[in-house]
């Protein structure tokens, strides 16, 4: 899933950096030598929860959208993410147009 949702951001001139593990993700965030203008996450990382991983990121840009995949219904995943705005979330499976055109609805009400 992982080199899918990454192959469909570069095709539409993404750059993307990724990591299967949440704690690895916060890193990668916060090390990025430019700002990070969205994230992708699964509602189940290893490591920690994509819901948590999105907090820690948005403790230092608390705007950051984010799209949140899951193969759980959009009511269930949404439960551990509660209010936060500026998320989409996809159940999987999902196709890349679809990956696509909810990034650039995401980064186009900014």
């Amino acid at each position: 899933m992982r080199s899918f949702v990454e192959f469909a951001l570069q095709q539409v001139g993404f750059e993307t950096v990724s990591t299967g593990d949440g704690r690895d993700a916060i890193a990668k965030f916060h090390a990025a030598d430019s700002p990070v203008t969205l994230v992708v996450l699964d509602v189940a990382m290893p490591g920690m929860r994509g819901a948590d991983v999105l907090r820690a990121m948005r403790a230092t840009d608390p705007h950051l959208p984010a799209v949140v995949i899951s193969g759980h219904t959009v009511e269930t995943a949404r439960a551990g993410f509660g209010d936060a705005d500026r998320v989409v979330f996809l159940r999987k499976p999902f196709g890349m147009s679809a990956l696509q055109a909810e990034v650039h609805r995401l980064l186009a009400a900014e």
